[in-house]
């Protein structure tokens, strides 16, 4: 399979790469600097450019690529860098130039409206994108309407908070989105993302994806799918 990675030196898109090659795959990454690529030879293509602006997307891709983005901004807090969204833009043009199709976005938790996601994102995780992160939520709600208006063969991951904790090798996807986890690590979102792209089982669907919740927690999934009762 050939799967092209937006992000590619990002701690998701760096999993991805690697887990990728290890299954055979042929990968292209790309980055904004080669020299921040870890080397594997010959198995990974690297292609220069910038997602920003659009320069070098249609050199990274082929007709039967499969699109992988984990663009994210470094400077979330800050307007000005609405890369998820614009880097968005510039792949899909892209794809419909060289005649690829799928497409597999990287979105986050608390996205959407509060309808779309479970309670405790709503009281702590939505409430804390519109004081400190404003623009950051702005790209992403930008980005997944650039890529379900797209008719593209997508799919949009909405991870939960993310860390850098050792592969769970499980994790929770759902369509419903409000049935998530409060975490999950970066290396098993590229899991989820490489398994995604071999076996396509939610294209044109946003799903939310974590590791699971403790077992205790777990016990009690009406209470986290409706909230604690008040009377």
């Amino acid at each position: 399979m050939e799967i092209t990675v937006f992000g590619a030196t990002g701690g998701i898109g760096a999993h991805l790469c690697d887990l990728a090659v290890r299954r055979g795959h042929r990968v292209t990454a790309f980055v904004r600097r080669a020299a921040a690529v870890p080397s594997h030879g010959d198995r990974v293509r690297v292609v220069v450019g910038d997602a920003l602006t659009g320069v070098g997307i249609r050199d990274a891709l082929r007709p039967d690529s499969v699109a992988i983005s984990c663009l994210g901004s470094r400077t979330p807090t800050k307007a000005g860098d609405p890369v998820t969204s614009t880097g968005a833009r510039h792949i899909i043009d892209g794809m419909r130039a060289v005649g690829a199709s799928r497409l597999i976005v990287v979105s986050s938790v608390g996205v959407g409206t509060a309808r779309e996601n479970p309670w405790f994102v709503n009281l702590l995780v939505r409430p804390a994108f519109a004081l400190f992160y404003p623009h950051a939520r702005d790209d992403f709600d930008a980005m997944e309407a650039l890529v379900g208006a797209s008719g593209l063969a997508w799919t949009l991951a909405r991870a939960s908070s993310l860390t850098d904790g050792r592969a769970r090798g499980r994790y929770l996807v759902d369509r419903d989105t409000r049935r998530t986890g409060p975490f999950i690590a970066r290396i098993d979102v590229a899991a989820f993302l490489l398994n995604e792209a071999e076996n396509p089982a939610n294209v044109q669907a946003r799903v939310s994806l974590s590791n699971p919740w403790p077992e205790l927690i777990r016990r009690a999934p009406r209470l986290l799918e409706t909230g604690p009762r008040t009377g």
